[in-house]
């Protein structure tokens, strides 16, 4: 992944009335080698799009991951920083208003805790991507277009009908955000469970009653779905389709799609060829 610093001012386009709230700025941001900054006393959600990190307040540490969020916010300091040898890419906005920091605290940020996993992590993601184009044509863009995305936003990270996830349902968005991040890495459960800070156990026990499968049978299925979707867009080597999709070698690659699809990835690319 390259190295990118994309921010762009809507600094030009007017609050429409009513509104106490409106984006100051709105980037995307990530490095090769990791971030580090120690800010606040402005409000400034972020999401991860790929790679971990952590968030430091003085009330603790949470590891965020990819689909988590986590805010800069008026009225608390926090300290964030990536694995460098797993760099984050995060989309963020500037908000100002009068408003800012209770529209970010209604959507659950605290300054003691200001890290949630949003309700629909991929509609917040491209939301945020929506914001950022915006901002790229500004000359364009209509005011009331810009809010209409913002509330869009909002209904993405909060449920109408607000309630408590299950700490199953927790650490199975948490589990499914990394597994698809990693899917090209060698991941095996006992690192998943390591990067999920739980035992092996607890993420059993969690797939099974959210997903009535193993994590290992997921994690499979995921891995044979991506190299489907390579053999049938591209004439790669097996070895080359085994390595992307994260399998050790390519015979145990071979069984692995055999047992799962019922023939050979060889036969499986021939037929979608014809």
């Amino acid at each position: 992944m390259n190295a990118l610093n994309d921010a762009c001012l809507l600094t030009d386009v007017t609050m429409p009335s009513g509104l106490s709230f409106w984006p100051k700025q709105v980037g995307r941001l990530s490095s090769q080698s990791g971030v580090h900054f120690e800010l606040g006393n402005y409000t400034c959600p972020h999401i991860i799009e790929k790679g971990h990190g952590w968030v430091k307040t003085i009330s603790g540490i949470q590891e965020v991951v990819p689909g988590d969020m986590f805010c800069i916010m008026n009225d608390g300091q926090i300290e964030y920083y990536d694995d460098p040898e797993d760099p984050w890419c995060y989309y963020w906005i500037h908000f100002d208003g009068k408003a800012a920091d209770e529209l970010v605290r209604s959507w659950g940020f605290s300054p003691d805790a200001p890290w949630i996993h949003p309700n629909a992590p991929e509609k917040v993601i491209d939301s945020f991507k929506n914001i950022l184009s915006m901002a790229k044509a500004t000359k364009e863009l209509r005011p009331n277009v810009l809010a209409a995305e913002l509330f869009r936003l909002a209904d993405a990270i909060c449920n109408p009908e607000p309630y408590q996830k299950s700490r199953s349902k927790q650490i199975i968005d948490r589990a499914k955000a990394i597994i698809e991040s990693q899917l090209h890495s060698a991941l095996n459960i006992t690192e998943l469970a390591a990067l999920l800070n739980i035992d092996r156990t607890t993420l059993f026990h969690a797939f099974r009653k959210e997903c009535n499968c193993s994590p290992i049978e997921y994690l499979r299925g995921k891995r044979i779905e991506r190299a489907c979707s390579i053999l049938e867009n591209g004439n790669r080597t097996l070895s080359d389709v085994a390595r992307i999709c994260g399998f050790s070698n390519d015979k145990y690659f071979i069984k692995t799609f055999r047992q799962l699809k019922g023939t050979s990835p060889r036969k499986f690319f021939n037929n979608t060829t014809k």
